[in-house]
């Protein structure tokens, strides 16, 4: 069966989020983009109906590092991924990256640069501006990154961002907890 390698570095870090549009995913290891930042922004419309905040998202930032889960998923479940990424909205693209593994668990070979599909959110105009995710959503990455065994001095760097303090209903979230 053909593969492809996916980079996950939001809300897919968690395995039962993601298998549950991509059951073959198996974790390939834990990998490094070098230059892009993490960021939370707000959608077009406002925050995200699903996770009531900002949604992260990767974007080109000399100096800066994004450590995530290297994904193994069967080329048929591409277009499960591309729905549960909002590539129909628009909202999102497709984002090639060359993910560096992990010297410890590089996908069983070691460590090397990877090439990888991900997502970004396409740039808009000044309407699209940095938000704050919820806890829930900061929560599920958070138990994400530590689930898949990213570095701890990462997992420091996410439990250090702020959430907006949301505490109504995450019926989007129904199944993770």
């Amino acid at each position: 069966m053909a593969t492809f390698l996916y980079f996950a570095y939001g809300s897919n870090l968690m395995a039962r989020r993601l298998r549950k549009s991509c059951p073959s995913a198996k974790l390939f290891g834990c990998a490094r983009l070098d230059n892009h930042s993490l960021c939370f922004w707000d959608l077009q419309t406002g925050p995200s109906g699903r996770w009531q905040g900002a949604v992260a998202t990767i974007t080109p930032k000399e100096g800066d590092h994004v450590w995530g889960a290297v994904w193994e998923i069967e080329q048929t479940e591409m277009a499960n991924l591309d729905k549960q990424e909002s590539l129909h909205t628009g909202i999102y693209r497709r984002y090639p990256v060359q993910a560096e593994m992990s010297g410890s668990d590089g996908g069983g070979d070691g460590g090397g640069c990877r090439d990888c599909v991900s997502y970004a959110m396409v740039e808009y105009t000044a309407e699209q501006r940095k938000g704050v995710p919820s806890p829930h959503y900061l929560r599920v990455i958070r138990d994400g990154s530590a689930d898949c065994g990213l570095p701890d001095e990462y997992q420091k760097r996410l439990n250090s961002i702020q959430d907006n303090g949301f505490t109504g209903d995450v019926s989007g979230m129904i199944g993770l907890y």
